[in-house]
């Protein structure tokens, strides 16, 4: 078998490097391209893989165990837009200077020092416009407290429970608390009810609706930064002014984006809608 060729068929060949030796002579700027590209690509294969299972009605429940490779693609792409976001706000501030990069997985974290970045350039209306989508789905994985591995493992390091296949005692729920007869709760039915896993499920729709809005939300906010450096040519002499880049600048590219993008969309069969929509966002 060999598997990593050179280019053949460009119909049944994926070219690993194709998207990714832009920026050489500005390693920041290559990294944020790639982490653009890489956060662009996981989130259009979730949003695809969401819609393929949606289609199929989710046939012998197979969403139960697809659901997982998902919600890794959902949270890695969120992980590596805000990391690509982040090194742009340094290089809009601090113009052809080296940056380092994070190297941990926390999307909390990253995602409220990305807001700052973004506040430091003043770029209030489009945070609000912007990052609305993002922000609620973070603060949804929030409240299980989901991190970087609940969709890789069933366990966390300490070879504990992930959030949904925790028994009602491992949540700490008194089982006398649910709706449950009093009168039937003697103290082994009581032990039995605690070793119980109560359902924890992924509204499909809901996910697919949100990512959907977080492609032409944030993603292409972060798209918009790279663009607007990257076309820029006084940007590598380290010519331009701190706050170069204005929620104007940012709007008159969005302005673009729908007056010259979505108008191909819309325009194909409403089944095919979506399929376009993730062609145009991974070739921006």
């Amino acid at each position: 078998m060999k598997l990593f060729i050179d280019y053949q068929n460009h119909n049944l060949t994926a070219m690993l490097n194709w998207r990714l030796d832009y920026y050489k002579d500005c390693k920041t700027m290559q990294i944020a391209y790639d982490f653009l590209t890489f956060g662009k690509a996981y989130l259009a294969n979730a949003i695809i893989s969401l819609d393929t299972l949606c289609k199929s009605e989710n046939i012998y429940n197979q969403a139960d165990v697809l659901i997982f490779p998902i919600l890794f693609d959902v949270w890695h792409s969120l992980e590596l837009l805000l990391k690509s976001g982040k090194l742009l706000c340094k290089l809009i501030n601090e113009p052809a200077k080296e940056h380092a990069h994070d190297s941990h997985h926390n999307i909390y974290t990253l995602f409220g020092e990305f807001k700052k970045e973004i506040a430091t350039l003043g770029l209030k209306k489009s945070a609000k416009i912007y990052l609305k989508e993002v922000s609620a789905l973070i603060k949804e994985f929030d409240t299980q407290k989901a991190n970087f591995d609940f969709a890789r493992y069933s366990i966390d390091k300490k070879t504990d429970s992930q959030f949904y296949n925790r028994s009602y005692k491992e949540r700490g729920v008194d089982v006398k608390s649910l709706n449950i007869d009093k009168r039937a709760l003697d103290l082994s039915t009581r032990e039995m009810l605690e070793k119980l896993v109560p359902n924890t499920g992924v509204d499909m729709l809901e996910l697919k609706k949100c990512l959907n809005e977080i492609m032409i939300s944030f993603s292409w906010f972060i798209d918009a930064l790279f663009r607007i450096l990257s076309n820029d040519d006084e940007y590598y002499h380290g010519k331009m002014p701190v706050g170069f880049i204005t929620d104007e600048l940012i709007e008159k590219d969005r302005k673009l984006f729908e007056d010259v993008f979505m108008p191909t969309v819309f325009a194909k069969p409403k089944e095919e809608q979506l399929n376009a929509l993730v062609h145009t966002f991974l070739l921006m």
